[in-house]
């Protein structure tokens, strides 16, 4: 059973996106928390987050680049949160670039 009171992800805005989105999360306890973009086969394409979060809101903003600092091609991808060792949320996000 996931104890959805550990941690929570707001889907990302705006979305589709084309140059930056803003991400908010909240850690209702706190604890290790690692927040991710990966693709639809699951790659991990940019860590956003990954470090001991005091219980919080917060919020981010994500440019769209990968871990090499590139563009990342239109398509789908998703935010991965996962928070201690059981907690795993995800929120689709499309990149629409012109």
């Amino acid at each position: 059973i996931m104890n959805t009171d550990l941690a929570s992800l707001s889907q990302n805005f705006p979305n589709p996106f084309s140059i930056y989105t803003h991400i908010n999360f909240a850690v209702h306890k706190s604890g290790k928390l690692k927040l991710e973009v990966i693709d639809i086969l699951s790659h991990s394409i940019k860590m956003l987050v990954n470090e001991n979060k005091l219980a919080d809101n917060y919020s981010i903003s994500w440019d769209g680049k990968d871990n090499y600092n590139s563009d990342l091609q239109n398509g789908i991808y998703y935010l991965k949160l996962t928070f201690g060792p059981d907690k795993v949320i995800y929120k689709k996000m499309i990149i629409i670039r012109r």
